[in-house]
C-alpha cells in the first residue's frame, strides 16, 4: 500500500444490539479514505455473506465498505463507519436489510 496513511483505528459500539465493530481509516493515494473493517459481529447462518450483500469491497481478505463517494475527509469517514454498523447489526439481527424510515437520520449513498 505505498503512499497511504493510517489515520485512525478505532471502535464503534452499537449499544442497542449489543454488537461492536473495528475500523481502520486509510487515505488513499487519490486522497480517498478506505475504511477497512477489521473486527464485526458475525453473520446468522444462513444470511447471504457476498461482498455485494453485505455492502463490502476487498473480500475475503481486506474488508472494506463499499460506499459512493469514498469520502476526503475523516468526519464523513466517521459517520459512514457507523451507518455501515448501524445497518449491518440490523442485517445481523432482522435478517433483511432496513427499509427507507426505519433507521433515523441514515445516509442512504450505501452502495
Amino acid at each position: 500500500m505505498a503512499d497511504c496513511e493510517t489515520l485512525l483505528t478505532d471502535w464503534v459500539d452499537i449499544p442497542s444490539y449489543g454488537m461492536a465493530f473495528r475500523f481502520q481509516f486509510i487515505r488513499q493515494s487519490n486522497n480517498q479514505i478506505h475504511i477497512y473493517i477489521l473486527s464485526q459481529p458475525p453473520y446468522a447462518y444462513g444470511q447471504a455473506t457476498g461482498g455485494h450483500d453485505t455492502h463490502r469491497y476487498g473480500l475475503p481478505d481486506r474488508p472494506y465498505i463499499c460506499y459512493d463517494p469514498m469520502p476526503t475527509n475523516m468526519s464523513d469517514a466517521k459517520i459512514i463507519a457507523l451507518e455501515w454498523a448501524k445497518r449491518t447489526a440490523y442485517y445481523i439481527r432482522n435478517g433483511k436489510w432496513f427499509q427507507k424510515g426505519e433507521l433515523s437520520g441514515s445516509r442512504r449513498n450505501l452502495i
